[in-house]
């Protein structure tokens, strides 16, 4: 039985990720969290198939121990705000260690949950988004060290490489989402088939989108 590891379970999409893995009943899941006393933690547990993995993405040991073993796995972070610059920035460093981890354990694939599109270039014209540059450089270090890696997107990001995000003006709309739908895409990828994988490895980003615009 294949052995997934849930980066961040107790969060909202990961809990999600978590739940509809489990009632599969194909797969081992391995679920990182960083207190396993949370109600969260708790629920998640109680799930067939589910263990619980203690770890922080700030002590890289405890991410390369949760690691040990896995054949796939799956990645999101919390997100910051743009002000937060430090922040972002350690959140970053943090996502692309998980990476690299990963890779040095021979994890098959990591689909990386992300919330915002990030179909931008770190020299594109016009991006200052501390955030945007922040997804940018996450996957343009998994080009570079050609990982095997699936950047998944639960947001719009428009084809001339600007980044829609939510304003409360009521005038502005936006294609939202819910997190489940995002969950369930990242574990369709997730359970593939090797040769079936392979096929979503090389689009490298795959975007979910829901259809109705709706304003805040």
């Amino acid at each position: 039985m294949m052995n997934i590891l849930v980066a961040s379970a107790s969060a909202k999409t990961g809990c999600a990720v978590v739940e509809i893995l489990s009632a599969q009943g194909t797969v081992k899941i391995k679920a990182l969290v960083r207190n396993p006393s949370s109600n969260t933690a708790k629920s998640i547990a109680a799930l067939p198939n589910v263990s619980l993995v203690v770890g922080d993405f700030n002590d890289v040991q405890s991410i390369k121990d949760a690691l040990h073993g896995v054949d796939r796995a799956t990645l999101l972070g919390k997100n910051h705000s743009t002000t937060e610059r430090l922040i972002t920035l350690c959140n970053e460093i943090m996502k692309l260690a998980f990476i690299a981890a990963a890779t040095e354990a021979g994890v098959e694939a990591v689909v990386r949950i992300s919330t915002y599109g990030a179909l931008i270039g770190l020299n594109s014209t016009g991006v200052t988004g501390v955030y945007a540059k922040a997804h940018a450089r996450i996957e343009q270090y998994i080009e570079d060290h050609d990982s095997k890696q699936l950047a998944g997107s639960a947001a719009e990001a428009k084809a001339t490489g600007h980044i829609s995000m939510p304003v409360a003006d009521n005038t502005s709309t936006f294609a939202m989402i819910d997190p489940r739908d995002v969950a369930g895409a990242a574990v369709a990828i997730l359970v593939q088939p090797t040769e079936k994988l392979q096929q979503f490895l090389s689009l490298r980003q795959v975007q979910v989108h829901r259809p109705e615009r709706k304003s805040f």
